[in-house]
């Protein structure tokens, strides 16, 4: 209702997360020449405690939203492939 009221918009029919571990996430981010203030390991783990915590509340209150978590640590192609799999979408496509 919510979401109604101040976006003009429902709940999705579908939420995934895409779960990266902090190592994954910290050992990308030190690639970069410039980090900003929240990336450190327990700012990360934080956030990602707080996206599990989102997901398990979606869950309990709206079963009817349909949610996945998804391991992002792998490379872009095995991601997508599993989404598209859990999605129901041929990879061919």
């Amino acid at each position: 209702e919510a979401l109604g009221r101040e976006y003009g918009t429902r709940l999705p029919d579908v939420v995934v997360l895409l779960d990266v571990e902090v190592a994954t996430a910290m050992s990308r981010l030190a690639k970069r020449s410039e980090s900003e203030l929240h990336e450190t390991a327990e700012v990360l783990e934080q956030l990602r405690r707080s996206y599990h915590h989102t997901v398990e509340q979606i869950r309990r209150e709206y079963p009817e939203v349909e949610v996945h978590v998804i391991a992002g640590g792998a490379g872009i192609d095995q991601t997508l492939s599993e989404i598209l799999e859990r999605a129901g979408i041929p990879a061919n496509v």
